[in-house]
């Protein structure tokens, strides 16, 4: 019979990095094949979002990533993007606004300096090694089920 325990409990916060992981739930398929699955956050704050999201710093990564097709230029391009307010999600992987709270809230970050999250990975990212920087039984329990 297959196993998933939903935790859904940060586990880690690296504030130089401004990174948080996330421990979504583990699981064990009736075939023995266990793990531990996750979110990584990266937080940025409302300067850095700004920057990110300006004009200039859009026209770059559009330039990196060659001409959409269908547009004669860049600037199309972006227009278009703005238009269809994509800037954002060009940017940013970013998780539902609820959980965005919750993070800001569980670990006392200030909106300015939260402003926005993206997912940096996900998935099976945890290790027999990873170690729970906020809560020892849920290292226990990601070393249970990653070994």
């Amino acid at each position: 019979m297959d196993i998933q325990i939903n935790i859904n409990k940060i586990v880690n916060h690296l504030s130089e990095q401004r990174e948080v992981d996330i421990l979504e739930h583990v699981f064990k398929l009736s075939d023995g094949f266990r793990g531990a699955v996750g979110t990584a956050y990266r937080y940025y704050s409302f300067r850095e979002y700004k920057y990110l999201t300006s004009k200039s710093n859009i026209m770059e990564k559009i330039q990196e990533l060659a001409l959409p097709l269908g547009y004669n230029s860049y600037s199309q391009a972006f227009k278009a993007m703005k238009a269809n307010n994509e800037i954002r999600s060009f940017i940013f992987d970013e998780p539902e606004d609820s959980l965005q709270e919750m993070i800001r809230e569980e670990l006392n970050l200030q909106k300015k300096d939260a402003y926005i999250f993206s997912c940096i990975r996900a998935g099976r990212m945890f290790s027999k090694k990873y170690f729970c920087g906020i809560n020892s039984q849920l290292t226990d329990l990601i070393r249970k089920y990653e070994s």
